[in-house]
């Protein structure tokens, strides 16, 4: 050990630290061969008992300990408070985009049930094209089928005739869609069928849509409690017709 280590461990050595037994061998070792350090290691005692003997000394009060302990534990329970609030602020930022999340499947499976009802209506009304089999009752009396229909499902839907306006009442038929029987009404317009699927609506019926699969237009609404959907290989401006003469 030369001199700059002795004096780097002489402070703490004179300090009473714990040293390294090894460390504090080689420094007596110096100290018993150097007056130099032996002179910087007498002058630290002498400054250290000075220090000792001549600075004022002012006990600390009997409670400061208490009143320090105090403080601790209550900045201890502000800190726990606020990791406590953080934690909640994430579990309520977490939630929240659980909860998003749940809408957002909720709202796109809904869509694509929707979607895949649409598709299902357009496939009804050309299975009734190719099969010719566009009515179960031929009639242009609206009486006459509402009394049908309503022997045949729980609620008949109401069936009025538009002839005077260009949509002919042709008759209806029983359909089946969504594993449930339901009233398709058949008009002619300009030579073309159109099919008038209705049902009782459910929430989960969205109002005024329109849809276009393959060659044929599809509009779907929501009127008091029924739900309908009209189909047909016509311009969606002479569906939106026939849909404000229903309403």
């Amino acid at each position: 050990m030369n001199c700059r280590a002795c004096l780097y461990w002489l402070q703490a050595y004179i300090d009473s630290e714990a040293l390294d037994a090894e460390i504090e061998a080689k420094l007596h070792a110096h100290l018993d061969g150097c007056p130099k350090c032996r002179e910087r290691l007498a002058a630290l005692e002498l400054l250290r008992q000075g220090v000792r003997e001549r600075l004022p000394y002012h006990p600390a009060p009997s409670d400061m300990s208490r009143q320090v302990l105090a403080r601790a534990e209550a900045e201890e329970r502000t800190a726990q408070a606020q990791r406590a609030e953080r934690r909640a602020s994430w579990a309520r930022l977490a939630l929240a985009a659980v909860v998003l999340a749940i809408v957002a499947i909720l709202y796109f499976a809904a869509s694509s049930s929707r979607d895949g009802l649409a598709e299902d209506f357009v496939a009804r009304h050309e299975h009734s094209l190719l099969e010719d089999h566009l009515t179960d009752l031929a009639t242009s009396d609206p009486a006459m089928l509402a009394a049908w229909f309503a022997a045949r499902l729980d609620r008949a839907p109401p069936v009025a005739d538009f002839d005077r306006a260009g949509y002919r009442l042709l008759g209806g038929r029983l359909d089946f869609i969504e594993h449930r029987t339901i009233a398709a009404l058949v008009y002619g317009h300009q030579g073309h069928p159109i099919n008038v699927f209705v049902m009782p609506a459910t929430k989960a019926d969205r109002p005024l849509r329109r849809v276009t699969r393959g060659g044929a237009n599809l509009i779907a609404w929501r009127q008091g409690q029924w739900a309908y959907w009209a189909v047909a290989d016509l311009d969606t401006k002479d569906l939106q017709a026939l849909r404000q003469l229903i309403e």
